[in-house]
């Protein structure tokens, strides 16, 4: 008997042990609570789309001319500029490129030219208003030339030129001066250096910008 009872005090005694470990543990530790989300409002026009930046003005000049052997005379110009690095700031780098027709003329002598050119500068504003300052300065050539000196006729191609000027700008018109020396080699004729200062007139024939971009839904 005393065999018998020998197991049975062992199971009693392993079984007291084992509750005693289970009642020592601590209890499970409580899941953590998930973080709190930080939410900032924000302007919804700040994420809006940007819209492709689209602008180009039609300009306008009327000034004094003054061609190396011949007397001063006047000279007009039709220009239409194509910003290729519109403004996108109140202080910001511009590029453009500019194509039209333009003349002179004295009485006796006068001519006609089909310039382009490339300009860099700087436009300095606030452009919620809009209101700014232009300065540029830029080089090109006329796609040909044609003068007239004497009654005696004249020609050339890709007669080069350089620029130097500074605009108001408005918005919805800009108001400037521009200084322009041109080489103008010729066929035929006397190749003669011109300088060109005017005043200018623009107006915008398409201004799409960031400030015209729709709030994102």
């Amino acid at each position: 008997m005393g065999h018998a009872v020998r197991p049975l005090v062992f199971a009693a005694v392993l079984a007291v042990a084992v509750a005693g470990v289970a009642h020592a543990s601590p209890p499970p530790a409580a899941p953590p609570s998930p973080r709190p989300v930080l939410r900032i409002a924000a302007d919804p026009e700040s994420f809006a789309p940007r819209t492709p930046l689209v602008w180009t003005d039609l300009r306008a000049a009327l000034g004094a001319a003054f061609t190396e052997g011949l007397a001063p005379g006047g000279t007009w110009r039709l220009e239409q500029d194509l910003l290729l690095a519109p403004p996108t700031s109140d202080a910001s780098f511009v590029a453009a490129m500019s194509a039209g027709l333009d003349g002179w003329g004295d009485g006796a002598a006068y001519g006609i030219g089909m310039p382009a050119s490339l300009w860099l500068g700087a436009w300095l504003g606030d452009r919620d208003v809009p209101l700014g300052v232009v300065l540029r300065g830029g080089i090109g050539a006329s796609l040909f030339v044609v003068d007239s000196v004497d009654h005696v006729a004249g020609g050339a191609v890709y007669a080069p030129h350089a620029l130097v000027g500074a605009a108001l700008d408005a918005g919805t018109v800009t108001f400037g001066v521009e200084a322009r020396v041109a080489y103008r080699w010729l066929w035929v004729l006397e190749d003669r250096t011109q300088l060109c200062l005017t005043a200018t007139v623009g107006f915008p024939t398409a201004r799409q910008g960031r400030a015209d971009a729709e709030p994102a839904p």
